[in-house]
């Protein structure tokens, strides 16, 4: 918020700097025509500052504009994506809960297949015999 307020200040200022600066011109009075070659349109003459001032009102306005208008459209878009979402979750809660849920008999029998392959190893301790060696038992 702060750099969108600073960066109007900055245009503003600078705006109010090239009027002051050239205030010769901008003060003086200027006539808008308009020509079609069929009908031709004017304008009462007004100051060079009123011209540049409705013009750039009439930027800032078109820019409101477009930014609303696509805002807008994606505000909708979401909606609908949030109706396609509620109905998606409402048919998944709607559901069996056997038919959501992972058997677990399946669990249970990978369990048991996984700990019927190990194989159990019994290291016996050394023993020695009569030539005094020892024998390990694997």
């Amino acid at each position: 918020m702060k750099l969108r307020l600073s960066m109007w200040t900055l245009i503003i200022l600078t705006m109010a700097l090239i009027i002051y600066q050239n205030r010769e011109f901008y003060l003086s009075e200027q006539t808008l025509t308009l020509n079609l070659y069929v009908a031709q349109f004017g304008l009462p003459p007004l100051a060079n500052v009123t011209q540049v001032l409705l013009f750039f009102l009439a930027g800032i306005v078109l820019a409101c504009v477009s930014l609303y208008h696509e805002r807008f459209k994606l505000r909708r878009e979401i909606d609908n994506l949030n109706t396609a979402f509620q109905s998606c979750a409402q048919q998944v809660t709607s559901m069996k809960p056997e038919a959501c849920a992972p058997p677990k008999n399946r669990i249970r029998n990978l369990m048991g297949r996984l700990n019927s392959k190990k194989v159990a190893t019994e290291k016996a301790l050394p023993t020695a015999n009569e030539a005094g060696t020892f024998h390990v038992e694997v």
